[in-house]
């Protein structure tokens, strides 16, 4: 489903599975191919901790590694994560942040494989379709991978929109806790005077946040659509949101979704994943 939002509330779309949540079940196109069931016992896939906080300009490279080597291959889902396939170590500084991945592990004969999630530290927000009408819609960040999930720092040293890369280009960021105005988005002129159907904008959002990142520069992009209605929304930007199906992995914070989590792309056999990459965030206007 696409989430469309407006004035009075969340209203579901039924045009697409989103979220990672599916209908029916089938197996995870992203697993590792050769046959053969999931045989953790072998051999357990692990990282030093199970979230990443990228440093940023504080360490020339930053390398992650698992906790025990393995001959064999490794991969990961969504696309993002800048991983060697022969060792497991991971480029912090060139993978997408904000974001939890499913690692996984095949042995060279096929007969070991396992998995594991591993979220890089950072924000992100969610793809979906916003109705603004004229109540002010606002875009909240997603931090660490988890919906709801409270933003370190806020009024106490974390930085947003760093360098103005978003408000000077009309996106309303609010500098105080990164969430993005999208009434005000587009009464900045940031689509035109009189905005036309398919205006589309990309935006950086440089921050810093004082979790055990210690401040170090990340960034995420954003892309934001205009459209008058739902149904001038074209067939390429459906394509576009419906393309990021089962991308946002296990991302719910309340324990009481773990049937909504069991058919995310978290779960390893049961899971639809028809997306690839989560950057950088689609997010379509509708101004009625």
């Amino acid at each position: 489903m696409i989430l469309v939002k407006d004035n009075k509330g969340w209203l579901l779309l039924l045009i697409a599975v989103f979220l990672g949540i599916t209908t029916s079940c089938r197996k995870d196109s992203s697993a590792p191919a050769g046959g053969g069931g999931i045989n953790p016992g072998a051999y357990k896939l692990s990282y030093p901790d199970s979230v990443i906080y990228p440093l940023g300009e504080q360490v020339n490279v930053q390398i992650i590694s698992p906790v025990t080597a393995k001959t064999g291959t490794y991969s990961a889902f969504p696309e993002g994560l800048d991983m060697d396939p022969v060792t497991g170590n991971i480029n912090v500084h060139e993978s997408e942040t904000g974001i939890r991945y499913r690692v996984y592990f095949t042995s060279t004969d096929n007969s070991i494989k396992d998995s594991t999630l591993l979220t890089m530290s950072g924000l992100n927000y969610l793809d979906g379709v916003y109705k603004i009408n004229a109540a002010d819609s606002v875009l909240n960040p997603v931090y660490n991978a988890v919906i709801g999930n409270a933003v370190a720092g806020v009024n106490n040293g974390s930085l947003f929109d760093e360098g103005g890369g978003c408000g000077s280009n009309g996106c309303a960021v609010n500098v105080n806790d990164a969430k993005v105005n999208l009434a005000q988005t587009v009464r900045n002129g940031t689509f035109g005077a009189i905005p036309v159907n398919g205006a589309n904008k990309d935006f950086t959002l440089n921050f810093r946040i004082n979790d055990r990142s210690q401040k170090g520069g990340n960034k995420t992009k954003i892309k934001i659509f205009y459209f008058k209605t739902i149904n001038d929304v074209t067939p390429q930007v459906w394509a576009l949101l419906n393309g990021r199906n089962g991308t946002v992995i296990n991302s719910f914070n309340n324990s009481n979704n773990t049937a909504i989590q069991g058919s995310t792309a978290g779960n390893i056999t049961n899971s639809a994943l028809t997306g690839k990459g989560r950057r950088p965030p689609c997010i379509v206007i509708l101004s009625q």
